[in-house]
């Protein structure tokens, strides 16, 4: 049962930030910063928004859904192989769809800004939770 989307906990993962997740944390803010001074193409804000949205939603409440457990272990069941082929597969894919519509290049861009503005706020808030919660 997923718990009411009014508790913090319904949008954090269930686990405590792995070094990986905090590591990361660095190299995303550097590009946010970089891209919030040099944007390489003009953000979309409601594009932005929906990157945004959609990563809080695929790791907190649809992650609790059994749905998203079944997707989390069938993930980590391929291992870091069969992540590293499906990540490297998506990113060909999304760069074909750029380079034959280039009409979605400010939308992708801005979803996937989006995307790392929400692990920027979601790294700090999850380890501030879980240390106020210990």
């Amino acid at each position: 049962m997923v718990p009411p989307l009014t508790t913090t906990a319904t949008w954090l993962p269930d686990r405590e930030p792995s070094r990986v997740d905090r590591f990361l944390w660095i190299p995303i803010g550097f590009m946010f910063v970089i891209q919030f001074i040099e944007p390489s193409s003009g953000w979309l804000v409601p594009w932005l928004a929906v990157g945004a949205v959609l990563s809080a939603l695929a790791t907190g409440p649809i992650a609790k859904t059994p749905f998203g457990q079944r997707i989390s272990s069938w993930f980590e069941a391929i291992g870091a192989g069969g992540r590293f082929v499906l990540i490297a597969g998506f990113a060909v894919g999304i760069v074909v769809a750029f380079i034959t519509t280039p009409s979605l290049v400010d939308p992708g861009h801005s979803v996937g800004t989006g995307m790392l503005l929400w692990h920027l706020v979601l790294v700090p808030v999850w380890i501030v939770h879980l240390n106020r919660t210990e």
